[in-house]
């Protein structure tokens, strides 16, 4: 009966090895919920050719803004469906605009605007002179897109 008793070998390892495991992902959460508490806007580019990191200049600008700006950027989601290399693309332009934003102090504004055929949005892109172009053989519009300008305050 004492043999039934004993643990087959093995079984410590395995525990041992799952409650590692689970140690493991309690210091990794643990460590970005402080990360995300008390370093909200501290940002690592971690890419080979530093692509994420602006330049002393570029930070400069957007520190020194005056008045509000809203940046528009218009894109056609479907565009990144029909040709994933412009999804790819489109994702990188949005990050860097995100990285803009938050290094402006609040004087940058980002809104991402998807124009869908014959919408408000659409008639938009077009009244900003933006031109889209046809993705497939329906002939279809797509855009991407980027517009500027001063915000102006509500009324």
């Amino acid at each position: 009966m004492a043999d039934q008793m004993k643990a087959k070998p093995g079984t410590r390892r395995i525990w041992s090895s799952a409650l590692g495991v689970v140690a493991a992902l309690a210091l990794a959460i643990g460590v970005n919920m402080l990360v995300e508490r008390f370093a909200p806007r501290a940002r690592l580019d971690l890419t080979a050719q530093k692509l994420y990191t602006l330049s002393d200049g570029t930070r400069s600008v957007l520190s020194g803004l005056q008045d509000p700006v809203t940046l528009r950027l218009f894109y056609s989601r479907k565009l990144g469906t029909a040709v994933p290399a412009f999804g790819a693309y489109a994702e990188r332009v949005r990050a860097m605009l995100d990285e803009y934003v938050a290094v402006s102090g609040g004087k940058l504004r980002l809104e991402v605007l998807d124009p869908e055929p014959f919408s408000e949005t659409e008639d938009r892109a077009l009244a900003f002179g933006l031109q889209g172009v046809p993705v497939d053989q329906s002939g279809e519009q797509v855009y991407f897109g980027l517009v500027g300008g001063r915000t102006h305050a509500a009324r």
